[in-house]
């Protein structure tokens, strides 16, 4: 059974990337919306017959060779060179963003019991602002 779970999870996307080729509705989502979408339905489906240990695993192991394989075609120099201004936006935004949390649940520690969370409330307004700009 888990040979089956292993090559399932190794050639379905290898599968959906040949399927791209050939039919438009699965090339106009992408592989990865295809893979989260069977993933999902199968994982809601049939769930006592996956075995979630061997899944953490495969996917834990995924990600170990994938995060290299990203970063071997990366051409950090050329990308400091391009991005010096939006490096520099980050951080300024990173900084604020930290001191806008750090005070605000310094701020509320003696009126709110649970002022941490309204600074990571504070954190995540921030980053949604900064994703919509």
């Amino acid at each position: 059974m888990s040979l089956i779970q292993i090559g399932f999870l190794a050639f379905l996307p290898a599968l959906i990337l040949f399927l791209e080729k050939k039919s438009k509705i699965i090339a106009f989502f992408g592989t990865v919306v295809w893979c989260y979408v069977i993933g999902i339905l199968i994982g809601n489906i049939i769930p006592s017959y996956i075995d979630k240990k061997l899944v953490n695993q495969v996917v834990e192991g995924s990600v170990l060779l994938a995060v290299p394989l990203l970063l071997f075609t990366l051409d950090i120099k050329s990308w400091l060179k391009n991005t010096r201004t939006v490096l520099i936006s980050f951080v300024i935004s990173l900084t604020s963003i930290c001191l806008a949390t750090f005070s605000v649940s310094y701020f509320f520690k003696d009126i709110q019991e649970e002022s941490w969370k309204i600074g990571g409330m504070c954190w995540l307004e921030f980053i949604l602002v900064e994703q919509l700009i």
